[in-house]
């Protein structure tokens, strides 16, 4: 999805140098990427061929960018605060997510730990992951942070196979720089079902925050479980 975006953005910069609006829909899908530098040069290069910044915008954009690229640069940190089954706290909605492997993801207003374990039964209606805080962040911006899952192979009823998905998650703000939010997997059909490493990651920008590490286990097999050290989780 993201190639053909970029080819058509490419394109019409191509034949509109000076549209603001092109320029800023290029630069915002680089930005949600976490490409943050193609960002910047995206809307530098409408500046150059827009000095007088019709819109008005283009500056306060680049200064956006720029100040996400210096929080990079002085590391925003994370902490993770807990990790293992998830229970949500309030009423969960799919909703449509395209960049996903399977095309919906699960926003929820936050989730809890109910079970600290690294091993997670592969058993439909499992959800697992970790809940964290970032430090550092800019107070007042859009916050979009990155979340990748990458797992054994899964056949997909589409007859594809995938290894990783991803969802960016947009966070209106941060409260003094600091953010607390989660970071999940659920396993909502049989054919999601794959045992092995399961490893979840939280990017910003370019940046790698915080990731973990679960083995996911067929519930039949005791030693599989044994392995898992899923023997005797801490319930909460």
């Amino acid at each position: 999805m993201y190639a053909e975006a970029e080819a058509a953005f490419r394109q019409a910069t191509r034949l509109c140098p000076g549209s603001p609006e092109v320029s800023y829909r290029f630069a915002k899908m680089y930005e949600e990427q976490g490409r943050t530098g193609e960002a910047t040069e995206v809307i530098a290069a409408y500046l150059k061929s827009n000095p007088m910044d019709s819109m008005g915008t283009a500056e306060e954009y680049m200064k956006h960018l720029k100040n996400r690229m210096q929080n990079l640069d002085m590391g925003v940190k994370a902490e993770k605060t807990g990790y293992g089954i998830m229970k949500p706290v309030t009423n969960e909605v799919a909703l449509p997510a395209d960049e996903t492997a399977f095309g919906f993801g699960r926003p929820v207003a936050m989730l809890g730990v109910v079970a600290t374990t690294n091993g997670i039964p592969a058993t439909v209606g499992i959800r697992f992951g970790f809940t964290f805080s970032v430090q550092g962040l800019p107070s007042a911006s859009d916050i979009v942070l990155k979340m990748i899952v990458k797992h054994p192979p899964i056949h997909e009823p589409n007859g594809t196979t995938s290894e990783e998905s991803s969802l960016l998650e947009h966070y209106g703000s941060s409260f003094l720089g600091t953010l607390k939010a989660f970071a999940c997997y659920g396993f909502d059909h049989p054919y999601e079902l794959a045992t092995g490493d399961w490893v979840l990651e939280v990017w910003y920008g370019e940046q790698k925050l915080i990731e973990q590490t679960f083995q996911v286990f067929n519930p039949d097999d005791a030693n599989a479980q044994t392995h898992a050290g899923a023997g005797n989780p801490h319930a909460r």
